[in-house]
C-alpha cells in the first residue's frame, strides 16, 4: 500500500518541481528540497505497474 503513496508523492512533487525551476531557478532553497525529496523516492519498475490508470 505504502507503494501507491510513493507514486502519488512523485506524480505531485515532480510538476511542482518543474514549475519551481522555471519560476525560481534549480539553486532556490525550496525547489532543492523538492529535489532532495524526490530523490529519496525509489524509482522502480514496480511503481509504475501498482499506477492507477487515469481518468
Amino acid at each position: 500500500m505504502s507503494e501507491g503513496r510513493l507514486v502519488e508523492a512523485r506524480r505531485m512533487l515532480e510538476p511542482l518541481h518543474d514549475d519551481m525551476c522555471v519560476v525560481y531557478g534549480p539553486d532556490d532553497e525550496d525547489t532543492v528540497e523538492i529535489a532532495e525529496a524526490l530523490a529519496r523516492i525509489p524509482l522502480t519498475l514496480d511503481d509504475t505497474r501498482r499506477e492507477a490508470p487515469e481518468d
